[in-house]
């Protein structure tokens, strides 16, 4: 096999990996705004508001929320090939 092939299965492993590693804080993410304790109705604009930082940058409830849908769909897709992606994420 050529390098430049063996370098594109290398890094298609370390990106499987790093996205892995990320698959229980998505998780988390989902549960605290979809479950309990329902992030998605406690947090509001006026809170949102209230983190000076965060007001500046003109951060929304809907970007959140759309944020937040993102990422569940990135969950979703890594958790239906976790096979897939636990041998390539193991590869040296």
């Amino acid at each position: 096999m050529d390098a430049v092939h063996q370098n594109f299965i290398s890094s298609t492993s370390s990106t499987a990996k790093t996205f892995l590693d990320k698959f229980g804080e998505l998780t988390q993410l989902n549960v605290l705004w979809a479950g309990t304790p329902d992030y998605d109705t406690i947090i509001t604009q006026e809170l949102i508001d209230s983190v000076p930082s965060f007001h500046s940058a003109g951060l929304t409830v809907a970007q959140l929320s759309d944020t937040l849908y993102v990422l569940e769909l990135i969950r979703t897709q890594l958790s239906n090939a976790l096979p897939a992606l636990t041998v390539m994420a193991r590869l040296p």
